[in-house]
């Protein structure tokens, strides 16, 4: 089944998180250049609300969150 942004699986979205990297690798950098479709369709998986909102220090935030609701303890 193709990515689709209204009824994403959980395995469509594991590689999400990396995606941004790549734009950052030289080599990711210079086929992005070269590859329109492919810019194109990196920004279409980037452009949710939810997407942009989960950053790393959200999600760290309510690792934190949960762990002091549960009363575990950070290693």
């Amino acid at each position: 089944m193709p990515l689709s942004l209204h009824a994403a699986e959980p395995g469509d979205l594991l590689p999400v998180p990396h995606l941004p990297m790549f734009a950052l690798a030289p080599k990711g950098a210079a086929i992005l250049q070269e590859q329109q479709n492919l810019r194109g369709w990196l920004a279409r998986i980037e452009a949710p609300p939810s997407l942009k909102a989960t950053t790393w220090d959200k999600l760290l935030e309510r690792v934190a969150a949960r762990r002091l609701k549960r009363g575990t303890r950070q290693c």
